[in-house]
């Protein structure tokens, strides 16, 4: 008989692991290291004719679970890949007969049952003096990696605060129910849910209290929507639902759940909150739109519900979509007034009603539109709050009034002082007192020159730290007037202990003065309870002699209106309060 022969890669201390038989001629490996190098190799390396395995190295025993008395030759090479990877496999071997390597990934099944993603290297190894086909190939396991891959993606579309879907993975599904939707002729619909008042929650009980009340409202909103749906938060407190393969009231009816799923208290930091919310609702209807503008639609529609006063759910309206995309190129077209000085200030007397004698001048903003002429602040001033905008634009008001101040002082006119708003944003920032003051110094204006007037309804459920900076400005020599008085309900123990010396009321009490006894009473209770506090009054929209002569009965100290004047340029004011030194220079 012959000599037998050993396989070249039969490991010599683990003889009971067999491969083929010894006549099966296979590529023989000179080098001993290289054979101990495949076998302690993390690598699965195999060794395959198609039908049985010639040869695997250690961790591929381990892998398929060949033990030292398995004769591994009876597994089956085909059996260790799962059926979906049929197509997969189906590509290498063509690959491999084309170019002689595959370089690939592909899920091969364990012992166990479980299935592993590995990064492959096969090829067909050289044949010597038989006719059979020979194939090596190595498996890289790439489970830690695909699990790295996950978490990763898992931090792409989820929102960390409430691990809700975020805007990306929100957009994303919404585009691709779009188009299933479409092709299906099915709808897509959204809802937008936005907490009423939650600013509140956060300055009264910190920003960690409302972190945690925003996963508490995200927990109930997944309760409330169906398992179809995917709940996304946008940002702050800003929710965002998408239901698919919409029923004719599924909005309505997943709207309703939310609310009230919401509706009932909330203990935070071992104290109850009750929240409202608004709710927008859009669907996609019949035609074919993109994930952007659907989610404008419903947010459009939660901006409808909180101009009635939040707390309800409204449906969207196209003309909101006319408007908010009006209100977007309003906003672009301030922030270039703001950069090409398109803002001027018109200035109004107040003065004292039984003389008529000047006091001071509110300064009154205007917006000289290259296209649109002159707009009136009622057009801009609530969109440049929104925006945040009315912070640079408040500052210019300011620093133009304190230079006009200047100019009138050059030009003689001694002694006189301006009025200027102030919007809840301004007065919000912690630094506003100091900008204040640093555009004083810098145009050598003192505080008492300045009258800042605030409106009555800035009082309602203000943070201790916000009255405490009215306070300071009346203490720094400001005069602080509450504009709008009788609009926002002040209480009475707010007005006794808020730094107000003068009080404004508010014009729409004035327009009726004359012809109701109902408006004269209720002015002259006001015009009593502030004298009774210490306070001087003013009217505003005085716009008549009779107007004039029933607020001096009343005892009301100042009127302001078109009975005096118009408001007027700063030049304007010049030549009114020097009509002879006008004339001479004519």
């Amino acid at each position: 008989m012959g000599e037998s022969r050993k396989l070249p890669f039969e490991n010599p201390q683990n003889t009971g692991r067999k491969f083929a038989d010894a006549s099966m001629e296979v590529p023989q490996i000179e080098s001993a290291d290289l054979q101990a190098l495949l076998e302690v190799t993390p690598d699965l390396v195999v060794l395959t004719d198609g039908v049985r395995f010639l040869y695997m190295n250690k961790a591929a025993a381990h892998f398929l679970g060949v033990g030292d008395h398995t004769d591994p030759a009876k597994i089956d090479p085909s059996t260790i890949v799962p059926a979906s990877e049929s197509g997969n496999l189906s590509r290498a071997i063509q690959e491999i007969q084309v170019s002689r390597a595959w370089h690939g990934e592909i899920l091969l099944e364990r012992h166990d049952g479980a299935v592993v993603p590995f990064s492959a290297v096969a090829f067909e190894v050289s044949r010597r003096s038989t006719n059979s086909r020979v194939f090596a190939a190595t498996f890289r396991d790439l489970s830690s990696q695909k699990a790295y891959e996950l978490e990763l993606e898992s931090h792409v579309y989820v929102e960390e605060l409430t691990g809700l879907a975020n805007r990306r993975c929100l957009i994303e599904s919404l585009a691709q129910a779009l188009r299933s939707s479409y092709e299906r002729k099915t709808e897509v619909g959204l809802i937008a849910v936005d907490i009423d008042r939650f600013k509140l929650v956060n300055e009264t009980l910190g920003p960690a209290a409302g972190d945690r009340l925003l996963v508490a409202v995200s927990d109930r909103i997944q309760l409330a929507v169906r398992a179809s749906d995917v709940v996304a938060r946008l940002s702050g407190d800003e929710f965002m639902v998408m239901c698919d393969d919409l029923e004719p009231n599924t909005l309505n009816a997943v709207s309703e759940r939310i609310r009230e799923a919401l509706s009932h208290p909330f203990t935070i930091s071992r104290r109850d909150i009750s929240l409202t919310v608004s709710i927008g609702i859009v669907a996609s209807g019949s035609r074919r739109t993109d994930p952007d503008s659907l989610l404008q639609d419903a947010i459009a529609a939660i901006y409808e519900a909180k101009e009635y006063g939040g707390d309800r759910i409204s449906p969207f309206d196209p003309v909101r979509r006319l408007q908010i995309a009006s209100r977007l190129e309003l906003e672009q077209e301030l922030r270039k007034a703001l950069r090409n000085r398109e803002f001027e200030l018109a200035y109004q007397q107040e003065v004292w009603l039984t003389s008529e004698d000047l006091v001071c001048l509110e300064a009154l903003i205007r917006w000289r539109h290259p296209e649109r002429g002159l707009v009136q602040p009622d057009e801009f001033i609530s969109l440049a709050e929104e925006t945040g905008l009315i912070n640079p634009i408040g500052e210019w008001v300011i620093t133009e009034a304190c230079q006009q101040l200047v100019e009138w002082k050059n030009q003689g006119l001694e002694g006189m002082s301006v009025s200027v708003n102030i919007s809840p944003r301004q007065l919000a920032q912690s630094d506003f007192p100091q900008k204040l003051h640093a555009i004083l110094e810098q145009e050598g204006i003192r505080p008492n020159q300045i009258n800042l007037e605030i409106t009555e309804s800035m009082m309602t459920d203000q943070s201790r730290s916000f009255l405490n900076r009215i306070h300071d400005l009346r203490r720094a020599g400001f005069t602080m007037i509450m504009d709008d008085f009788g609009s926002g309900y002040s209480s009475l123990s707010q007005l006794r202990t808020l730094p107000f010396s003068v009080l404004k009321i508010d014009k729409t009490f004035i327009l009726n003065l004359v012809d109701e006894e109902s408006d004269r009473q209720l002015v002259d209770a006001m015009i009593r309870m502030a004298h009774a506090l210490g306070r001087i009054v003013i009217a505003e929209g005085v716009e008549t002699a009779a107007h004039a002569e029933i607020l001096t009965n009343l005892s009301c100290e100042m009127g302001q209106g078109w009975y005096f004047g118009k408001p007027i340029s700063g030049q304007d004011v010049t030549a009114l309060l020097q009509p002879a030194e006008k004339e001479e220079d004519i």
